[in-house]
């Protein structure tokens, strides 16, 4: 039942003869906004995640956070890949959300450059930005270890609100001065300054990404709308904690790989946003133990093969960043146990094999 509001209009303008017409109108919408009669829902949209493509300091095993380098040739070649995966699963996008670091914006043009959806809206947000890292950044691995030690690096992995030392003066790549962060365009057009963080733990993180999933992409979902959201491996990363409700402590250890696109879809429940969990997620949790990676409800856009491939060297890189790779020829895993991958669910590639699988080393 639609009742529009150029009906009701014409209802109050009616002459007294029609107070009975009125009075049922009111007694209607009054029903309608109680629950009382049935009225058909909007369909909710979807969330497409995405990790941008590579950049030359991942190579070199480079803390990057707030700074700035543009995406590889490698990495254009996994947007290019993920678009694809995106193209073959039939997905049209109505937003897109992106951090305002340019290896986050490049991935976001090369994918909707193939999905042919360049006109679509697209926000840039300094909210989806990547964890600052601070005093190290732009430093390897090996120059941030020899400096405050291998344990003391690790801890900030695996702790979720452990912080590295914050910029030094005159240190290259501070963002206090970038003229993005000084004058900073809202979406409602409000210019105003951000204060960049002098350096970030995980929970420092969620607290500026879990404020914009709720006010603008949750909405945006409410809607009905199709999002694509393009940013960062501890951005993305803090969003799927709230969505799937993961402890505090089990934050570190959620895997995004890159140019994997991550779908959640989602239903009202009591009231709230929740995620529609695949088959897959299921007999994760019936399977699930203290120590392995919490299970999430989505669906990742890939073969088994690759999949598997991404998820490993997600994980190898992420311990890598941190100094705790080990040994790489037994696999680099130094302790953190096996590493869990969910199946794919590309259509035309392989069956959602409906199940998590290990891939070990």
């Amino acid at each position: 039942l639609l009742i529009t509001g150029s009906w009701a209009a014409m209802f109050a303008r009616a002459p007294r003869s029609s107070a009975r017409m009125r009075l049922l109108l009111s007694f209607i919408l009054s029903s309608l906004s109680n629950g009382l009669l049935p009225h058909r829902q909007r369909p909710l949209g979807s969330v497409v995640f995405l990790r941008h493509g590579a950049t030359d300091w991942t190579e070199r095993r480079t803390f990057t956070g707030w700074a700035d380098p543009d995406i590889s040739r490698t990495g254009a070649q996994q947007a290019a890949t993920a678009a694809l995966a995106l193209k073959e699963s039939g997905f049209i996008f109505d937003v897109v959300y992106t951090s305002v670091l340019k290896r986050a914006v490049h991935s976001t043009w090369l994918v909707l450059k193939e999905l042919q959806q360049i006109h679509i809206e697209v926000h840039k947000d300094w909210r989806l930005n990547e964890r600052s890292y601070g005093g190290i950044t732009g430093q390897t691995v090996e120059q941030a270890i020899e400096r405050h030690g291998a344990e003391t690096v690790a801890s900030w992995r695996r702790s979720f609100d452990a912080r590295p030392p914050g910029y030094e003066q005159g240190q290259p790549y501070n963002p206090f001065a970038d003229e993005r962060y000084l004058r900073w365009q809202g979406r409602g057009g409000r210019v105003s300054r951000v204060l960049p963080p002098d350096s970030e733990s995980l929970e420092d993180v969620a607290r500026r990404t879990k404020p914009l999933w709720a006010s603008g992409i949750a909405r945006e979902v409410r809607e009905g709308k199709s999002v694509l959201v393009v940013a960062h491996g501890n951005s993305i990363r803090t969003m799927m904690q709230a969505i799937d409700d993961v402890a505090d402590e089990d934050a570190a250890t959620l895997e995004v790989p890159v140019g994997i696109p991550i779908v959640y879809r989602f239903a009202q429940v009591d009231g709230k946003l929740t995620p529609q969990a695949p088959d897959a997620v299921a007999e994760c949790l019936a399977d699930f133990a203290p120590g392995r990676p919490p299970c999430v409800s989505a669906d990742f856009l890939a073969g088994e093969a690759a999949l598997a491939k991404a998820f490993l060297e997600s994980r190898r890189a992420s311990l890598d960043r941190y100094g705790l790779g080990g040994d790489r020829a037994s696999g680099g895993l130094d302790g953190f146990g096996e590493l869990v991958v969910p199946a794919g669910s590309l259509p035309g590639l392989e069956e959602n094999a409906g199940s998590y699988f290990r891939h070990e080393g």
